[in-house]
């Protein structure tokens, strides 16, 4: 973290309820990404409701989101992220609604 001057992160909530406060830098925003993979995969991002767990994935760009699908789709899925996961499906694929 220090080699990459990874700082000033903030608590995992806070990103979810507020996701414009995702960090620019980039090392320091893929280790936020990979601390919410971590997060969901140990089940504590069950706590939070749907709604606000889809809000959070929906306002992530593209990028940002696959990377927190890519292999957790059936995690998101059992939190009841259906909403993001069936958005992200159409907009790579291009079905219609």
């Amino acid at each position: 973290m220090a080699e990459e001057n990874i700082d000033n992160v903030l608590s995992l909530e806070e990103y979810i309820n507020q996701p414009e406060l995702l960090p620019e830098a980039t090392a320091t925003l893929w280790f936020v990404l990979c601390r919410i993979k971590n997060a969901l995969a140990n089940g504590v991002l069950n706590a939070y409701p749907p709604e606000r767990l889809n809000a959070f994935l929906m306002a992530l760009p593209r990028e940002h989101r696959f990377a927190l699908l890519t292999g957790y789709v059936q995690l998101w899925g059992d939190i009841g992220v259906e909403e993001a996961l069936f958005e992200s499906l159409r907009e790579v694929t291009g079905l219609p609604d």
